[in-house]
């Protein structure tokens, strides 16, 4: 798993606990010392350093650290045209097929 990154974050990446349990959504960050604020599953409300970190208790790594969760990544492998994939990034994989639809494809996570 990546690292939690608050630039990413910010940015509308998606996020998660480090168990996988639950996806939490970023809120923002505190005008004062800039601590991370998420919105969990159960729409509570939870503060976390810039860090990601577990503020609960956690010494070493803990299930309830933030990291940045896997996002799907369709490539496309063009024939005729190249001879390697494509780092391409779609929405779906139909939304792929729908603008090339004679190539091949794969889904990975990044």
């Amino acid at each position: 798993m990546r690292p939690f990154d608050l630039e990413e974050a910010k940015a509308g990446k998606p996020i998660q606990y480090r168990d996988g349990d639950a996806k939490v959504t970023f809120v923002g960050t505190e005008a004062i010392n800039g601590n991370v604020i998420i919105r969990d599953d159960n729409d509570e409300l939870f503060v976390y350093p810039v860090t990601g970190k577990c503020p609960f208790y956690c010494v070493e790594e803990c299930g309830s650290d933030l990291v940045m969760a896997y996002e799907k990544k369709i490539q496309i492998y063009t024939p005729a045209v190249q001879e390697s994939w494509d780092d391409t990034t779609w929405v779906s994989l139909e939304a792929a097929k729908s603008t090339y639809p004679e190539n091949i494809y794969r889904e990975v996570e990044v």
